[in-house]
């Protein structure tokens, strides 16, 4: 398990989010997919809506 120093030296990357139902794609950043998420406040939960997402800083 990473501490919570190792996740804030990470650099963040963007990611955009492709959501079911016509909703909006999204960005988000954070060092994950999944943490760029929880930053901006979802939980596990939102996976259920979720298409798929993408990295963009490659």
């Amino acid at each position: 398990m990473s501490s919570p120093a190792a996740e804030s030296d990470s650099p963040l990357k963007t990611f955009r989010f492709h959501w079911k139902d016509g909703h909006p794609s999204t960005d988000y950043q954070g060092t994950s997919a999944r943490d760029a998420l929880s930053r901006n406040g979802y939980g596990q939960g939102v996976m259920v809506g979720l298409d798929y997402w993408e990295p963009l800083d490659t």
